[in-house]
């Protein structure tokens, strides 16, 4: 069994806790990947109705700053580009951060 650290560990128990339905996953899944200064969430779905090939989307991404010791919050947006968050810019740890994406007060992270 892999080990995970502790802010992992809650970017993985949230992503599990907002996962579509098994049965839904083939055509539509979340996932994230994760450093110690960057975690990114994604939309995960078959490239042009092919099941075998899968694209990932990413909708928020959160970055380290060592110096500040928070994590700024980021969206992706139509133009493909990475926005700073306005609405809660930084955030001190994973589980504040996790917070900010689930109450997605301005509808930029997942619609």
């Amino acid at each position: 069994m892999e080990v995970l650290n502790f802010g992992e560990k809650i970017i993985a128990n949230y992503i599990e806790a907002i996962r579509p339905p098994a049965e839904l996953r083939k055509s539509v899944d979340l996932g994230y990947t994760f450093t110690e200064k960057e975690v990114v969430l994604f939309e995960i779905r078959p490239i042009s109705g092919d099941t075998n090939r899968l694209a990932h989307y990413p909708f928020v991404k959160g970055k380290y700053i060592k110096a500040h010791k928070h994590w700024k919050i980021y969206w992706m947006s139509a133009t493909d580009k990475w926005e700073l968050y306005v609405h809660t810019p930084t955030v001190r740890d994973l589980a504040d951060f996790v917070q900010v994406v689930e109450d997605d007060e301005m509808g930029c992270f997942r619609g």
